[in-house]
Parts: C-alpha cells; structure tokens; sequence
C-alpha cells in the first residue's frame, strides 16, 4: 500500500529521516545504520508523533522550501526545536516499530512531494526492547484497560514531589530516580535508577502529604523491565 510522505528531512542515498503515515497515522521515520555493515540500511524507526509537534515539523519544512526556491539555503539552521530526530526522541512512543521502506521520489520534486510515495513492508530487524516499545505493545494489546500514563523523563512535577517526601532515613533517599510512568487509578507513579549498568523500576506510592517518616512513602523494587512488564500486567484489570 502506497502511504504519503509529508517531508524528507535529511538524504543520504535515499531519504534518512522525515514524516510519514503509516496505517493512516502520521509518523516520523529515521533509517537505521548497521554498526557492523558500516551502512544504512533499508530498514526505519517509526515514531507516531504528536499533531502539534507535526504542525512545527510541516512549519520548518515549509520555511526551507522557500529558502531552496530563493537560493538561500545559507541561512537555514537546524536546532533541537525544528531538529525532526530531536522532535522523535520526545515523544511518548519513540521508536515503537520498525518497517522495511521503499521510497519512490518524483523526479520533479516539490514541498507538497506529489505523486511520491512509500511502501513500508515487514523487517527482519528485530528492535531491543526498550520501555517504551513494551509500554507501546502494552497500551495496543489492553487498550483502554492499560491505565498507566508514560511521563517525560524531566518532568519536573514529580521528581519536586519525591523530593519532597523520600527524606533523610528513607530507603530511597540520594538515589537519582527518573520518573516514568503514572497510574491514572491512584496517587503510584514509577521511577526508575540504574544498578550496576542496568535499568531498575521502583514503584512509589505518593502521600502528598506535608509530614513524612522513614517508612513513607511506601514503596516496591520492582526490577528490571521484563519484571516491570509482569507487575504492568497484574495490574490491568479486566
């Protein structure tokens, strides 16, 4: 099936990173390096991106399609805010799948790219779990019953709030602990740490509360991800 493509950000032998749909839902795509083939490939991460992010997105396209048609591309710079693969690295389901894409680029190439298409089809390349990969399966598997909410890891709101309760004394106390997710059924959200290089969930059971002891907030060590996707499941209920 033939998906359209909304802009093609960066070229290396065919199209690098850009937006997309895909199953009628906008994404943006980055091809994939192999390390040991020391080339790219034709294999692309796709990330759905968020409507106001594409708007910004489509705004800077356009900004440098009149700056190419006035011969002026001299004064295009690229920052993290107009940046396409900072803009996939900040969204909630950043690299959720990955598909073999075959692009076919009309020659008369223009902003609108009319009558230029993608094909994506299966990959062999199996994507590393990573969190938020099994967040994204777990939200498409159980849908409404999934009740967690993935949080921006410097969301400041709660990392103010485990300041504020884990005190001198508590378990926690000195660890460097990320949010990442909270429950949309009560006051648990999920940090996370690393030990010894890996990744370790903790689940934290805020009391909002201005007195607090060594024994609150409750919490759980949860584990790893693989340990943390077992507790996510117990937790749907259906």
């Amino acid at each position: 099936m033939a998906d359209k493509i909304y802009t093609i950000n960066d070229w290396w032998g065919g199209p690098l990173c850009g937006v997309a749909d895909y199953n009628k839902t906008k994404f943006i795509y980055q091809r994939r390096f192999d390390e040991e083939m020391d080339m790219y490939t034709n294999d692309y991460f796709l990330t759905p991106v968020t409507e106001e992010d594409f708007e910004k997105i489509m705004a800077d396209w356009n900004y440098w399609i009149s700056l190419c048609k006035q011969g002026k591309t001299a004064e295009y710079s690229r920052t993290d805010s107009n940046n396409v693969n900072k803009i996939a690295e900040i969204q909630p389901l950043y690299h959720c799948c990955v598909l073999k894409g075959e692009f076919f680029i009309n020659e008369h190439f223009n902003s609108q790219l009319e009558n230029s298409y993608v094909e994506w089809s299966e990959s062999e390349y199996n994507i590393p779990e990573t969190y938020e990969a099994m967040m994204g399966r777990l939200y498409d598997c159980y849908y409404e019953d999934f009740n967690w909410m993935i949080l921006s890891s410097d969301n400041e709101y709660y990392i103010n709030q485990l300041n504020k309760e884990v005190n001198s004394g508590h378990d926690l106390y000195g660890m460097k602990l990320i949010p990442e997710a909270k429950s949309e059924m009560n006051d648990d959200v999920i940090f996370s740490a690393y030990e010894n290089n890996e990744k370790i969930y903790y689940l934290i059971h805020f009391t909002y509360s201005n007195y607090t002891t060594a024994e609150y907030p409750v919490y759980k060590k949860l584990g790893n991800l693989e340990q943390l996707e077992e507790y996510l499941i117990s937790t749907i209920q259906m």
